[in-house]
């Protein structure tokens, strides 16, 4: 194991590798950490500066991108000192809030200022893109963010929607699909529908209120653009890669 490499919190290691994410919630030690500032060298405060000292704290030659990346240090908010190597293993959540709000801020056409940090913060972006069970849980990811539930644990957010929305075609045509196509779009419909049901303050876990979100926006984009959003085809081929297990799986707390 490279030991410039981070170790991720894996919520359920039984999906496959390309469908596995990170839990959100912050470990022991970051909330022992939290508020309590790190001294910082100035020289990690620039760009320029802060790669070339990142690299050297590799102690090896030609370090990868995502081995000096982890070496960076954070200058701003909770984590003030600790490296992105530290955050990714014990934050997960906190990396969302900050990238989240980031992308949000760079996205502003009104905003006049620069952004504090806002290097830093690219370069927290590009480290975590390195990384998908972590970067899957940032808001320009959400069709591939991992819904993580019974027997469509390993499936994403699109993947359910789509199948979701599929049932319904099944329902407008009858001898549309094959039997197994409408079994599982039927079972997919019903895994959604109980979210739907719910208030959003019965739900535990943010994942799944993101999930509620993710399905309610969808159905109101689709009623607006007054045509379907998934075609059994295109439902079929977008949940070809997913492979459901009968067990149940925790939320992402």
């Amino acid at each position: 194991m490279d030991p410039l490499l981070p170790v991720l919190e894996i919520l359920d290691t039984s999906v496959p590798v390309e469908r596995q994410q990170c839990m959100l919630r912050a470990s022991k030690e970051a909330k022992a950490a939290q508020g309590k500032s790190l001294s910082v060298n100035k020289l990690l405060r620039e760009p320029k500066t802060a790669y070339r000292e990142a690299k050297k704290r590799c102690h090896i030659d030609n370090p990868t991108e995502a081995q000096y990346l982890g070496q960076l240090v954070l200058t701003f908010g909770w984590y003030f000192g600790r490296s992105f190597k530290w955050l990714i293993e014990n934050d997960v959540g906190y990396i969302k809030y900050v990238l989240d709000r980031h992308l949000e801020e760079t996205q502003d056409p009104k905003r006049k200022t620069p952004i504090n940090d806002g290097w830093l913060k690219d370069s927290l972006m590009s480290y975590v893109t390195l990384f998908p069970p972590v970067s899957c849980h940032l808001e320009v990811n959400v069709d591939r963010a991992i819904y993580g539930q019974g027997q469509f644990k390993s499936f994403t957010f699109f993947e359910m929607w789509s199948w979701y929305s599929l049932h319904k075609r099944h329902q407008a045509d009858p001898q549309a699909g094959s039997e197994q196509e409408r079994k599982k779009a039927r079972d997919a419909h019903a895994a959604v529908k109980q979210w739907l049901l719910k208030k959003e303050g019965d739900i535990t876990t943010k994942s799944l209120k993101r999930f509620r979100v993710y399905i309610l926006e969808k159905e109101k984009s689709q009623s607006g653009a007054a045509r379907p959003a998934a075609t059994p085809s295109s439902a079929a081929a977008a949940a070809a890669a997913a492979t459901p297990s009968p067990s149940e799986a925790e939320g992402t707390g």
